[in-house]
């Protein structure tokens, strides 16, 4: 599938309102993904296709409904790895 159509379905997700906890973190996953400042499409999908072989399954998407599952699957992977106690003690040491 083609780059931009992924991005322009990814940018559609991660601009919605989110209706999950998991969905707070699709806007963070959209900008690492596509930085704002990339110019080269065809150089991003190469980097993409040179990393490892999570992000490569990105490519791999063929519509929309695809491109969400990986996000939910990228999200679910930061809400399962958050330091709940690091962040309580940082808040109430404030």
């Amino acid at each position: 599938m083609s780059i931009k159509n992924i991005y322009n379905w990814m940018n559609d997700i991660a601009n919605k309102e989110p209706k999950s906890f998991a969905e707070y973190f699709y806007s963070d996953i959209m900008d690492y993904v596509f930085p704002e400042n990339y110019d080269d499409v065809q150089e991003l999908a190469d980097e993409i296709l040179l990393s490892g072989c999570k992000r490569q399954l990105l490519l791999s998407c063929t519509s929309e409904s695809d491109v969400n599952k990986w996000m939910n699957i990228v999200a679910s992977e930061i809400i399962m790895r958050i330091n709940t106690e690091e962040i309580i003690s940082d808040f109430l040491s404030e």
